[in-house]
């Protein structure tokens, strides 16, 4: 029995386009491309946000832009976002208490900016987060 590569190439592609079809409310060959890295720059920028994030932090910067591309979701058509943050600072192995304190407080300070503009979005309900470490400890 044979194994058809390019039988592999189609399905993979039909699962793909499958997918794109459930988690994206654009249709599959919009005219208005999302994606467009653009677009979505123009998206960013003209969210208006309520909320202060200390742009001096990069945490909280994160977070601010995480808060406006879900403000921006109707005008770049959508209903449905993942946005995948990384914050890889809590990795102490000297003053680990003081370092600790500190991540946890800028971690606080703009996760509760987030849910502040979230909140006044009226998006607070329709977002989900999720936390985890790659250390399991």
């Amino acid at each position: 029995m044979g194994f058809n590569l390019g039988a592999l190439h189609i399905f993979c592609l039909i699962i793909i386009l499958f997918l794109h079809f459930l988690i994206s409310s654009l249709p599959l060959f919009s005219k208005y491309d999302a994606r467009n890295s653009d677009e979505l720059l123009w998206a960013q920028e003209n969210a208006t946000l309520t909320a202060a994030f200390d742009d001096d932090d990069v945490t909280a910067r994160k977070f601010k832009s995480i808060a406006q591309m879900i403000g921006s979701h109707e005008c770049r058509g959508s209903d449905r976002d993942l946005f995948y943050m990384v914050d890889g600072t809590y990795d102490h192995h000297s003053d680990v208490l003081s370092n600790q304190n500190y991540t946890f407080y800028r971690l606080n300070a703009g996760l509760g900016s987030f849910v502040e503009e979230l909140q006044s979005q009226g998006n607070w309900d329709d977002v989900t987060i999720v936390v985890s470490s790659d250390f399991g400890r």
